[in-house]
């Protein structure tokens, strides 16, 4: 068995991960995004796990962390490697913070959004932007693509199938109906009477 031995085991991890790849080209990312998400949720919810992993991180620099140290930087403390990470990850979080108001960062919100809700690519959702030319299907207000107040996604709820763009208002106002021809119809009724001054009791 394969296993039993370390070299051939290395072997055989080694050919089975060159197979996969070539398989699927994106199997290797695939397995770091599940990797990733896998650990961050144990790390954020598992206080242990969490423990564990700050003393394994305190061993290595112990052991091997402080000559690295040492080569690059001359002799640096624990706790001066550990400030250094918190400014770095402090440095990382405001680029991203300022990259997600770039028109690239809203387009990756809106499209972890849409996909999440409704199923929809963000280029599902630009092409259908494309073609209302940013209004709404029904009071054909102008909204822009990618803003927080963007148009909504309207769909199908029996189906699941996408209908039109449309901003909160009319999209809500959809769903509060019931999504009903009759009680629509018969709120503009209502809405004429009114008018006319013959709505009154």
């Amino acid at each position: 068995m394969p296993h039993k031995d370390p070299e051939a085991r290395r072997a055989y991890q080694k050919a089975r991960y060159e197979k996969l790849k070539a398989e699927d080209p994106d199997w290797v990312q695939k397995r770091k995004e599940i990797s990733s998400r896998s650990f961050k949720k144990k790390y954020a919810q598992d206080e242990a796990f969490r423990e564990k992993r700050k003393a394994d991180h305190k061993r290595w620099y112990d052991e091997h962390g402080k000559e690295n140290a040492r080569q690059r930087k001359g002799y640096m403390s624990y706790e001066e490697w550990q400030a250094v990470c918190d400014e770095k990850r402090k440095s990382r979080r405001e680029y991203m913070k300022q990259w997600l108001q770039t028109d690239a960062g809203r387009r990756r919100i809106v499209a972890q959004t849409i996909k999440k809700r409704c199923g929809m690519t963000i280029d599902e959702y630009d092409a259908a932007w494309d073609a209302q030319a940013g209004k709404c299907r029904i009071c054909e207000v102008f909204k822009e693509r990618y803003a927080k107040d963007r148009l909504a996604v309207d769909h199908c709820h029996k189906t699941g199938k996408f209908r039109a763009l449309l901003c909160h208002n009319c999209n809500t106002a959809i769903g509060l109906l019931g999504e009903s021809e009759e009680v629509m119809r018969n709120a503009i009724q209502y809405l004429r009477e009114v008018s006319e001054g013959r709505g009154g009791l």
